[in-house]
């Protein structure tokens, strides 16, 4: 991942979901078991990306309060803008409950 990308993306996510874990993402990659609270966010961000914003804040608000859910959405729009600059797309699934 490039650098400029996660410096983009580990604040925004840190505010809502407490500090970055001290595994780097770049030694997460191509793990496919990730925590529940990595998985909503990639939700989230794949609704706002195929416009399903009544999804997105749904799986945003379980997660935290309303005002940190209103400033994650702010975040992961950007992130979702910056992905498809690139070409990148995140597919939704159906989330589960823990």
């Amino acid at each position: 991942a490039s650098p400029f990308l996660l410096r983009t993306v580990e604040p925004p996510l840190a505010a809502v979901h407490g500090a970055p874990s001290p595994c780097p993402p770049s030694a997460r990659l191509g793990c496919w078991r990730i925590n529940s609270v990595e998985a909503h966010t990639l939700h989230a961000l794949a609704c706002l990306q195929s416009d399903r914003f009544g999804d997105a804040w749904r799986t945003l608000s379980s997660l935290c309060t309303r005002s940190e859910a209103a400033r994650a959405m702010l975040a992961l729009g950007e992130i979702a803008d910056l992905l498809a600059a690139q070409g990148a797309r995140i597919r939704t699934w159906k989330v589960t409950p823990d």
